[in-house]
């Protein structure tokens, strides 16, 4: 009740400053309301004092009767506009000139006053030092790049809401508002948003946000891509989570299932990474929810992962990597497979192919280990980028098939021969040197489309936008007929890319469709733009199916001492997933997931779904309309792939978040553990305490700090070291599809059949 009295009053504060600052019309009634105020207040002053001199005694003469104010109103006309009235009657007094004298002199210091404390409280708002108390509003601290990107996500759902937007930056709050304001263009309105200015490590400034009753709060900094101290942004954003993390009133209002969701921005893949598999303290994981994101990673999943639509809604803007020429995709029998250029190893480039490495793994692998993707990056300076590469994804590049290559010498380079040939990996890397424009790569981006075997995407992924197209524009005529696409990284805006894909307009496009090879720039596509990389909606969806992919693995391992129940469950999986489909409170599951590398484990997961239905020939496009029945049968028919390509992904994943495969030394020793309870003729209770030492071995190496996993191998050796039950977890993962396409309305339910 008071938390209400103190945001009414607040927000009157704060249209009242808003109407000041902005000079309009209003400005000049408040104004004359509160000179009005200040009168009507004076005037009953003098009123009661008069008045009561008048009633004691005789009152104050003036000629032959004594002057008694009727009320306020009399007060105030006869002794501020009259001068006392002394000009009314026969003589003087000089308590009525005194009182006169005094009055209007403290009317010009009340109002002078009081016209600075009203000037004041508009340039307090405009610089952003005013704190306004909110609730139900989403705080942004920072005002780097990715605000735009945060803003225009909210169009059109804004209005509806009235949510509000309390914006804190260290820079100069009427330079950002201007620019900020600028660029919204009416879409969201201007209101709304309340600048504030503070630093993100001050505590006093982070308790000026009325954090407690926030919607979300993103942080994401303020430094830009050119700034001299982007260096430490990282750093900061992270000092800044921990003030909100200690900050009393989230401590003691934002508890249980009402935690503060906390988006954090990590600039650098590094430290990005480094948070995908920590454990946050106590604070964290009782009073906000910690969601860490990257901005570049975010627009390479739309990239690969959404393939998000145009503006006019009607197709899709980005191309599967895996889509083949005949308009089918990769699957088992491919003879194809995906190969990903990206020129330019720079933030963008590295999440790229990051991303591609998490989710582009096929089932033509599994019978000829030469079908891998494939991830190339051209750079001047790849040798290097590939010696930091290796020291940041060391247990990767220990065992993934990789070479690099310097093509700034001659082409001689290219029949070098590959590191780790005989890898278990389904992913291979390849850095070239050189210049793009130089013809030895120019040759090479040439025929790598021209392969047959490989469905090519080109990504340039240069810092400098115009580079970036002059790069795109003049690649050879041959590479613009056999590459599926051409994604061209644009900081700002791709409306150049746009007008030189489509430069007749949206009609003329659908022709161009018929007879592409007219159209020589219809497969380039921009991407990366600031103003549309966070997504809500497709983040939403990610997390949602995260949370499903965490209920099945609860389900599992809460039945850790006794997995033969699931065993029996498995040859019925309808009848065991009938609780599963009707479970709606996932997350009270997904709110066990305290540590950080567990959530995004389950997002990484979620994020390879579409790949793994298109690579069963199934897609989710419009139209399709697929049953759950239909759904369920195609899972089972091809069950074995699929598990194994969830093998190889989680491969991937686990190398890329910084696990390692055992030492031989160390595979040995759990092997002769494995051999002492695998004798023949052992009683069960014999069998398990037989058992004991290699599962407590097993679990001693996965944990810090030795973090190696013995199921990092191929899916052969993992049958030979491996408990069935685990080998039937993937299995699990893959049969839970159906559901959670269900759960999301992405498929028509129907009774299922037992």
């Amino acid at each position: 009740m008071l938390y209400s009295l103190k945001l009414l009053l607040s927000n009157l504060h704060l249209l009242i400053a808003r109407t000041l600052a902005e000079g309009k019309w209003s400005r000049f009634l408040v104004l004359l309301i509160n000179v009005v105020i200040l009168t009507l207040v004076m005037a009953a002053g003098l009123f009661v004092v008069y008045r009561g001199i008048c009633l004691v005694g005789s009152g104050i003469q003036y000629g032959t009767e004594a002057y008694k104010p009727e009320n306020i109103f009399d007060a105030a006309y006869y002794l501020l506009f009259m001068n006392g009235g002394q000009n009314m009657y026969v003589g003087s007094h000089w308590v009525g000139g005194l009182i006169t004298s005094f009055g209007i002199l403290f009317i010009a210091v009340l109002t002078s006053m009081f016209t600075n404390y009203f000037e004041r409280i508009g340039q307090n708002y405009l610089s952003g030092e005013s704190t306004f108390l909110m609730k139900n509003h989403i705080v942004i601290i920072g005002t780097s790049d990715v605000l735009y990107s945060i803003l225009s996500s909210q169009k059109g759902q804004q209005d509806k809401k009235k949510t509000r937007f309390l914006i804190m930056t260290s820079k100069k709050v009427e330079d950002k508002r201007r620019e900020i304001l600028s660029f919204l263009n009416n879409e969201i309105k201007s209101s709304h948003i309340i600048f504030m200015y503070g630093d993100r490590t001050s505590e006093k400034d982070i308790n000026r946000l009325s954090l407690a009753y926030a919607k979300e709060v993103f942080i994401i900094g303020d430094s830009e891509e050119s700034d001299s101290v982007e260096s430490y942004r990282d750093s900061n954003n992270m000092d800044c989570v921990d003030w909100i993390a200690i900050n009393q009133d989230v401590t003691r209002l934002r508890t249980g299932n009402n935690k503060l969701p906390c988006h954090v921005m990590f600039e650098y893949q590094t430290t990005f990474v480094a948070f995908q598999f920590s454990e946050m303290g106590d604070s964290y994981k009782e009073n906000i929810d910690f969601m860490p994101f990257n901005f570049y990673d975010m627009w390479a999943q739309k990239v690969l992962v959404a393939g998000e639509k145009d503006k006019t809604g009607e197709e899709l803007r980005y191309e599967y990597l895996d889509r083949l020429p005949n308009d089918k995709y990769i699957d088992k029998n491919s003879a194809e497979s995906v190969h990903l250029i990206i020129i330019g190893i720079t933030k963008m480039g590295v999440a790229l192919g990051i991303q591609a490495a998490q989710v582009c793994h096929y089932p033509n692998f599994i019978n000829d280990h030469s079908r891998r993707t494939r991830i190339t990056f051209i750079d001047t300076e790849a040798g290097t980028e590939l010696n930091y590469f290796c020291g940041r994804y060391k247990s990767l590049f220990k065992h993934a098939r990789h070479r690099y290559v310097n093509l700034s010498k001659n082409n001689t380079e290219l029949k070098k021969p590959w590191k780790n040939n005989d890898s278990f990996l389904d992913v291979e890397w390849e850095f070239i040197n050189g210049r793009v424009e130089s013809p030895q790569v120019q040759a090479y981006i040439e025929e790598a489309c021209a392969d047959p075997l490989h469905t090519v995407t080109l990504a340039v992924c240069l810092t400098r936008s115009h580079l970036s197209i002059a790069t795109a524009m003049f690649l050879p005529e041959s590479v613009f007929q056999n590459c599926l696409q051409i994604l061209v990284y644009q900081r700002l805006s791709g409306t150049i890319i746009d007008k030189v894909a489509k430069p007749d307009g949206k009609e003329n496009e659908k022709k161009a469709d018929k007879k592409k090879k007219n159209y020589r720039y219809h497969k380039i596509r921009p991407f990366g733009m600031i103003d549309c990389g966070y997504e809500p909606k497709f983040e939403k969806e990610i997390v949602n199916r995260a949370k499903y992919i965490s209920y099945v693995y609860d389900s599992y391992y809460r039945t850790d001492e006794n997995k033969d129940q699931w065993d029996e469950q498995l040859e019925d999986y309808h009848n065991k997933f009938v609780s599963y489909g009707e479970y709606t409170d996932f997350d009270d599951y997904w709110a066990k997931q305290k540590k950080v590398w567990q959530r995004l484990s389950c997002q990484f997961n979620a994020l390879s779904l579409n790949t793994k239905l298109r690579s069963v020939g199934m897609t989710m496009d419009e139209g399709s309309n697929p049953t759950i029945k239909d759904v369920i049968a195609n899972i089972e028919s091809h069950i074995g792939d699929l598990q194994q390509v969830e093998h190889n992904r989680w491969n991937m994943e686990k190398l890329l978040t910084g696990y390692r495969a055992l030492t031989d030394k160390e595979r040995q020793e759990l092997k002769d553990l494995w051999d002492a309870w695998h004798i023949a003729g052992l009683t069960d209770e014999a069998r398990k305490e037989a058992k004991a030492p290699w599962k407590k071995r097993r679990t001693e190496l996965k944990d810090w700090p030795n973090r190696a996993h013995l199921d990092i191998c191929s899916f052969k050796t993992l049958e030979k070291c491996e408990e069935e039950t685990i080998l039937k977890h993937d299995i699990m993962l893959n049969m839970a599809i159906p559901y959670i396409l269900s759960k999301e309305g992405k498929i028509d339910k129907e009774p299922k059949e037992i």
